[in-house]
Protein backbone atom coordinates (compact mmCIF):
# COMPACT_ATOMS: atom_id res chain seq x y z
CA UNK A 1 0.00 0.00 0.00
CA UNK A 2 1.15 3.52 -0.67
CA UNK A 3 1.76 6.78 0.86
CA UNK A 4 -1.11 9.28 -0.34
CA UNK A 5 0.23 12.16 -1.47
CA UNK A 6 -2.24 15.47 -2.21
CA UNK A 7 -2.16 15.74 -5.97
CA UNK A 8 -3.84 19.51 -7.51
CA UNK A 9 -3.61 18.58 -10.69
CA UNK A 10 -6.01 15.11 -9.77
CA UNK A 11 -8.11 18.02 -7.85
CA UNK A 12 -8.83 19.72 -10.93
CA UNK A 13 -9.05 16.63 -13.20
CA UNK A 14 -11.65 15.80 -10.55
CA UNK A 15 -13.41 19.17 -10.71
CA UNK A 16 -13.80 18.50 -13.99
CA UNK A 17 -15.73 15.59 -14.23
CA UNK A 18 -19.52 14.82 -13.63
CA UNK A 19 -19.90 12.75 -10.02
CA UNK A 20 -23.31 10.82 -9.44
CA UNK A 21 -24.86 12.20 -6.06
CA UNK A 22 -25.37 10.70 -3.18
CA UNK A 23 -23.99 7.68 -3.07
CA UNK A 24 -22.31 5.75 -0.19
CA UNK A 25 -19.69 3.70 -2.25
CA UNK A 26 -17.12 4.17 -4.26
CA UNK A 27 -17.59 5.24 -7.49
CA UNK A 28 -15.40 5.13 -10.17
CA UNK A 29 -15.43 8.85 -11.87
CA UNK A 30 -13.07 7.75 -14.98
CA UNK A 31 -12.54 4.10 -16.20
CA UNK A 32 -9.32 2.92 -14.36
CA UNK A 33 -7.96 6.37 -14.15
CA UNK A 34 -10.16 7.74 -10.94
CA UNK A 35 -12.68 7.12 -8.58
CA UNK A 36 -14.32 9.04 -5.39
CA UNK A 37 -16.90 8.45 -2.42
CA UNK A 38 -18.33 10.35 0.06
CA UNK A 39 -16.36 8.40 2.83
CA UNK A 40 -12.99 8.93 3.30
CA UNK A 41 -12.39 5.97 4.87
CA UNK A 42 -13.75 3.76 1.86
CA UNK A 43 -10.63 5.26 0.00
CA UNK A 44 -8.37 3.10 1.78
CA UNK A 45 -9.71 0.21 -0.24
CA UNK A 46 -7.85 1.01 -3.03
CA UNK A 47 -3.98 -0.07 -2.23
CA UNK A 48 -2.72 1.11 -5.30
CA UNK A 49 -3.59 4.54 -5.11
CA UNK A 50 -1.09 7.35 -4.94
CA UNK A 51 -2.66 10.17 -4.91
CA UNK A 52 -5.69 12.04 -3.18
CA UNK A 53 -7.49 15.30 -3.41
CA UNK A 54 -11.00 16.38 -2.03
CA UNK A 55 -13.62 18.57 -3.52
CA UNK A 56 -16.74 20.58 -2.76
CA UNK A 57 -19.62 19.65 -5.26
CA UNK A 58 -23.27 20.29 -5.71
CA UNK A 59 -25.57 17.70 -6.14
CA UNK A 60 -28.63 19.25 -7.93
CA UNK A 61 -31.11 16.29 -7.18
CA UNK A 62 -30.39 16.67 -3.43
CA UNK A 63 -29.68 20.33 -3.49
CA UNK A 64 -26.68 20.09 -1.06
CA UNK A 65 -22.89 20.91 -2.06
CA UNK A 66 -20.92 17.64 -0.75
CA UNK A 67 -17.11 16.91 -0.04
CA UNK A 68 -16.04 14.45 -1.96
CA UNK A 69 -12.27 12.32 -1.82
CA UNK A 70 -10.86 11.35 -4.97
CA UNK A 71 -8.02 8.95 -5.26
CA UNK A 72 -6.20 7.78 -8.47
CA UNK A 73 -6.30 3.90 -9.76
CA UNK A 74 -2.33 3.98 -9.08
CA UNK A 75 0.29 1.86 -10.78
CA UNK A 76 0.21 -1.49 -11.27
CA UNK A 77 -2.39 -4.53 -9.86
CA UNK A 78 -2.84 -5.10 -6.06
CA UNK A 79 0.27 -6.73 -4.56
CA UNK A 80 0.29 -9.03 -1.43
CA UNK A 81 2.65 -9.48 1.12
CA UNK A 82 3.87 -8.35 4.27
CA UNK A 83 4.10 -4.00 4.74
CA UNK A 84 6.64 -2.34 2.53
CA UNK A 85 8.23 -5.85 1.02
CA UNK A 86 7.00 -5.17 -2.78
CA UNK A 87 7.13 -1.58 -2.94
CA UNK A 88 8.11 -0.20 -6.89
CA UNK A 89 11.11 0.91 -8.28
CA UNK A 90 10.57 4.27 -7.68
CA UNK A 91 9.21 4.22 -3.90
CA UNK A 92 10.59 2.46 -0.59
CA UNK A 93 9.20 1.37 2.50
CA UNK A 94 8.82 3.97 4.66
CA UNK A 95 8.66 4.16 8.71
CA UNK A 96 4.77 3.65 8.35
CA UNK A 97 5.49 0.44 6.36
CA UNK A 98 3.85 2.04 3.38
CA UNK A 99 5.32 2.79 0.32
CA UNK A 100 6.52 6.46 -0.24
CA UNK A 101 8.60 8.48 -2.73
CA UNK A 102 11.73 9.02 -1.42
CA UNK A 103 12.96 12.35 0.14
CA UNK A 104 13.97 14.95 -1.62
CA UNK A 105 11.49 13.92 -4.80
CA UNK A 106 7.88 14.82 -2.98
CA UNK A 107 6.35 16.52 -0.24
CA UNK A 108 8.44 17.01 2.62
CA UNK A 109 6.73 14.85 5.99
CA UNK A 110 5.37 18.25 7.33
CA UNK A 111 3.62 19.19 4.34
CA UNK A 112 2.29 15.76 4.29
CA UNK A 113 0.69 16.08 8.25
CA UNK A 114 -0.70 19.87 6.36
CA UNK A 115 -2.72 18.02 3.97
CA UNK A 116 -3.36 15.15 6.30
CA UNK A 117 -4.77 17.91 8.62
CA UNK A 118 -6.82 19.52 6.04
CA UNK A 119 -7.78 16.28 4.24
CA UNK A 120 -9.12 15.40 7.82
CA UNK A 121 -11.21 18.73 8.87
CA UNK A 122 -13.17 17.58 5.50
CA UNK A 123 -14.56 14.33 7.35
Amino acid sequence: MNELKYDEELESAAKKEKHRCPYYEVQEVKENEMYSTLSASKMWYHPTATKVACIQYFCANVNSTEKLYIVDKGPGDVVRGELGSKCPSERTEGESGLCEVPSGSGMSKSILIVVLVTVSNFI
